[in-house]
């Protein structure tokens, strides 16, 4: 019963695999509040990522296992090795850019390990029956469920790899011939001494977490005091926009976020979105609101900071996709979700509209990109009506470019209509035809219109694909994207402002970043150039 106590000793293992890669970056790098999250398989938490750890920790784990432990004790060399090269793959390839790189060294690695078991036995054979009996049946099981529920290739890798590698490792470890050689004492030690220490370091990395968030929470309501209440705008002009959104532990820190609105107004920008978020998943009617992440108190003072200098604010709360997906993924698929989800999404509606009244907020929009929900115009209509009860300013909402925008039948509802234009330009970059389209619908419906959302990536040929991340990064290309859609809508009759995504409070951007932030990007320069002249 060799191979069943390896099972057994896998567990540990794991654990300290996944704290060594998750939890020791952040330690490493001063954010103790970052890991230390517990599940049946593994510690979870701290740096998500890549990282230049995720290489170095499975390296070292490595030459210190295949120097000290794999004459002695070769499985426990080998289940190191694989452990962690297997949580290293995860993380990089756990992200919207893969670190193939990455990837290919930790494979690499784990065919170290899968050398050290294969050394006293048959390796082809015994890594045949282990796929046929355990891998291929779990790969079904696994990738299945997991793209039934998400429908994300992404996810369902991931997900894939999370149930099949603590299940397929140990079943391979215990696969092959025990060694003759009996499992010496301090091993054993090791082992159980190392899971004691993984346990009292996320312990009090957990302590140390609940301390500073205490901390941050004594803080944040100390700042919210010190901000003076500012009238919202007597009226709403043409909005020269940026979505102004939380990022970072700071967040919507009204101290830090003071000093960027005065950096945003010396560009131009006299309108910011404020982004707050709730969490669902796409076949799921339930919506899970995270009130201590979005503190209400923090949209009160920004909008005050930002009606005292001048900047008009529109609160555009947004549901975000816990399983990767975007609300246009959301589908209810029978009818008692889709009436439940309405139900639940009312509450969320009720619950910021309210918010918007009491912090002035110039403009509330009720919904984001549900390009699936959306056809159900009663439902709209409906949660409109209920909107207007609770918050008395003007109303919007944010389509998805195309079908759902040129389809939408509640524009009437609204006072502005709203496209988040993510519509791909030609290659000669040229956007009138865009600008003619988003103009028949406002005239079919007699009603302006406002881009809550507008934007590009800093990457090659970003005008293809406005919505995607995805390339090499050109700041350049971004800039020269921003100028077409400048050209063709600013001086539209029908537009009533822009408001570009995004900006966020942690300053990100620069000529190496290649997100949709124009911060410290040419862009930068476009919207400042444009924003700071009268339109015509």
């Amino acid at each position: 019963m060799d191979w069943f106590a390896r099972i057994l000793a896998f567990l540990p293992l794991l654990w300290l695999a996944s704290f060594n890669l998750f939890v020791v970056p952040a330690l490493w790098r001063g954010e103790a509040g970052r890991g230390g999250v517990f599940f049946p398989l593994a510690v979870i938490g701290g740096r998500r990522g890549w990282d230049p750890l995720t290489v170095a920790i499975p390296l070292f784990v490595a030459a210190i296992a295949w120097f000290f432990l794999r004459r002695r004790t070769p499985w426990l060399a080998a289940t190191l090795i694989l452990t962690h090269a297997f949580l290293g793959t995860v993380l990089a390839l756990g992200r919207r850019e893969w670190h193939v790189g990455t990837a290919l060294l930790m494979l690499s690695l784990a065919a170290v390990g899968f050398h050290l078991l294969s050394a006293e036995a048959r390796y082809a054979r015994r890594v045949g029956q282990s796929f046929l009996l355990f891998a291929a049946p779990l790969a079904v099981l696994a990738g299945g469920s997991a793209l039934f529920l998400t429908r994300s290739p992404r996810i369902f890798g991931l997900t894939s790899a999370f149930v099949l590698g603590p299940l397929l490792l140990p079943l391979l470890v215990g696969n092959f011939r025990p060694s003759a050689q009996a499992l010496r004492p301090w091993p054993r030690y090791a082992i159980w001494l190392s899971l004691l220490a993984l346990l009292l370091t996320a312990g009090g990395a957990q302590f140390l977490d609940r301390a500073r968030q205490r901390q941050r929470r004594d803080n944040l309501a100390a700042e919210l005091q010190k901000v003076p209440p500012a009238s919202r705008l007597k009226s709403l002009h043409f909005q020269r926009g940026v979505n102004f959104t939380s990022e970072g532990w700071e967040g919507y820190h009204p101290a830090a976020a003071a000093k960027l609105l005065d950096l945003l107004k010396e560009h131009g920008v006299d309108a910011v979105a404020l982004v707050p978020y709730g969490s669902m998943t796409r076949n799921s009617p339930s919506i899970r609101f995270d009130r201590e992440l979005e503190n209400s108190g923090t949209y009160v003072a920004l909008a005050n900071l930002a009606h005292a200098r001048g900047m008009a604010v529109m609160l555009k709360p947004q549901i975000w996709g816990t399983d990767g997906s975007y609300p246009g993924d959301f589908a209810m698929l029978t009818e008692a979700d889709r009436q439940a989800w309405f139900a639940n999404y009312a509450q969320f509606v009720d619950e910021y509209a309210k918010l918007a009244e009491r912090m002035g907020a110039d403009l509330f929009c009720v919904g984001t990109e549900f390009k699936l929900l959306s056809r159900y115009e009663e439902e709209w209509r409906s949660l409109l009506a209920r909107a207007r009860l609770a918050y008395h300013g003007p109303l919007t909402y944010a389509a998805t470019q195309g079908e759902e925008f040129e389809g939408i039948r509640f524009w009437d509802a609204v006072d502005y209509i709203g496209l988040n234009n993510y519509y791909p330009l030609p290659d000669t970059l040229d956007a009138t035809a865009i600008a003619v389209r988003v103009g028949e619908v406002a005239k079919r419906y007699g009603k302006p219109v406002i881009l809550p959302e507008v934007g590009f990536a800093s990457v090659r040929q970003a005008h293809r694909a406005p919505w995607a991340e995805d390339g090499p990064v050109d700041t350049a290309q971004q800039a020269r994207c921003y100028e077409a859609i400048f050209r063709a809508f600013y001086g539209q009759p029908w537009l009533r402002g822009m408001y570009w995504w995004k900006i966020g409070t942690d300053y990100r951007g620069g000529p190496s970043d290649g997100s949709f932030t124009p911060w410290g990007k040419p862009a930068m320069e476009v919207m400042k150039r444009w924003y700071r002249q009268p339109r015509e």
